[in-house]
């Protein structure tokens, strides 16, 4: 047995040389899978080992962004975005993210204050484990009448900014668009969870300007999780 240099445990050739073919794909599967979590994580003095951002995380993501940014209203993206509508269930393998992407619609041109001000290796990322990307909204492909469904998230910890997450069906097809193994993982974490509807999945994405043969991969990839 040896470490990885992340730290994560991986069968050498020695063990492995005694296995079936099956059985050491099955086991390499697993030790990738397990070393993606790892990489994910990060060790952090105050926090301890794995500092994603879940909701009272976001909160305060969204209060520093407003106050480094002076723009009021941030739209929340990416991953993170599930926290809007579902704060306390949504499932931890969709939580895995240290960083959630925020759009300064007050004040767009604000977006790399946010980065450079509580980015990733800043101040506040050494400090609290966590960060914040300033980003436009050319990074996602969303739905038609998105911003109707946006959910707000303005409370006492927010001070007074407001944050506006993504409804769950207009954030999982953004990400299904994206198609990165890391989308693929969150997307099927979430309808694992029954988060979401298969059937509003497909109404929705008619209202996107996509094309064919994306739409078509898109409708395989939410078939293959409504099966989970």
């Amino acid at each position: 047995m040896a470490h990885s240099p992340n730290g994560s445990q991986y069968l050498t050739g020695r063990y492995l040389g005694c296995c079936p073919s099956s059985a050491i794909r099955t086991i390499r599967r697993r030790c990738d899978s397990a070393a993606r979590l790892h990489s994910r994580a990060r060790w952090n003095k105050n926090f301890g080992l794995s500092c994603s951002v879940k909701r009272e995380q976001l909160e305060h993501l969204i209060r520093a962004a407003g106050e480094v940014s002076g723009s009021r209203r941030l739209i929340v993206l990416g991953s993170q975005a599930i926290l809007g509508q579902h704060p306390n269930d949504a499932p931890a393998r969709a939580l895995l993210s240290r960083e959630a992407d925020l759009v300064p619609i007050d004040v767009p041109e604000a977006a790399d204050t946010i980065s450079g001000v509580l980015g990733e290796l800043s101040t506040f990322d050494s400090t609290h484990g966590y960060h914040a990307d300033g980003v436009d909204l050319q990074t996602s492909m969303l739905p038609s009448g998105w911003m109707e469904r946006l959910i707000s998230i303005e409370n006492e910890n927010t001070n007074g900014f407001v944050g506006l997450c993504l409804e769950t069906h207009d954030l999982l097809l953004s990400k299904y668009y994206a198609g990165r193994e890391k989308d693929h993982e969150f997307c099927s974490a979430v309808m694992r969870a029954g988060l979401a509807s298969p059937e509003e999945l497909i109404l929705r994405m008619a209202g996107m300007e996509i094309s064919k043969s994306d739409r078509l991969r898109i409708a395989a990839r939410i078939k293959l999780d409504s099966k989970i």
